[in-house]
């Protein structure tokens, strides 16, 4: 939170934080989230304009149901939010231009950038590989008042994350395990 601070201090925008203070601690790789979170951010704080705009970072738990065998959530082209498990959800909101409808399908493309030359096109492609990674998803919207909303959503409780595979920190004596969100 301290360089996104920074960053909007730099441009005068308004950073407005959102935190749910019911998060869970959240197994993940704290090094790739962080770069993930660190790339969202940098794209927000980048379209916000100058003196006037706004970025918001939210978090939000969603505690889910259990799963079922035969549920259509659960389609590999299904939006991630419709799963049942828990799960956390990462918001990184701006208020500039947004996406152009013709960047839309190269979004999380590699080397495909909005940005001309002051961009090298990985950013989101990374970030949804780190998303992967960790069993989540990164979601675009566009919000209908402008902007955009990027959503990281990780897997709050997940057996398949392996610590040794992802120098996720290892589980307490007390089985939690992750890094909370604070303010």
């Amino acid at each position: 939170a301290e360089l996104l601070t920074a960053a909007c201090r730099r441009k005068r925008i308004r950073l407005e934080l959102d935190l749910d203070p019911d998060m869970p601690p959240v197994p993940f790789d704290a090094s790739a989230i962080h770069q993930a979170l660190v790339n969202l951010a940098s794209n927000a704080v980048e379209a916000a304009p100058d003196r006037t705009g706004v970025v918001t970072m939210r978090t939000r738990f969603v505690p889910g149901a259990a799963a079922k065998p035969d549920d259509p959530a659960a389609g590999a082209d299904a939006d991630p939010r419709a799963a049942t498990g828990p799960r956390c959800e990462i918001t990184v909101e701006d208020d500039g231009p947004g996406v152009p409808p013709e960047q839309l399908a190269h979004l999380f493309v590699p080397f495909a950038s909005t940005k001309g030359q002051r961009g090298t096109g990985l950013g989101l492609a990374v970030t949804r590989k780190l998303a992967l990674q960790h069993g989540g998803a990164v979601v675009h919207e566009a919000p209908p008042e402008g902007g955009t909303r990027m959503t990281l959503i990780l897997p709050a409780h997940s057996t398949d994350l392996d610590s040794e595979r992802t120098h996720a920190p290892r589980p307490l004596p007390d089985g939690d395990v992750g890094i909370r969100f604070e303010e």
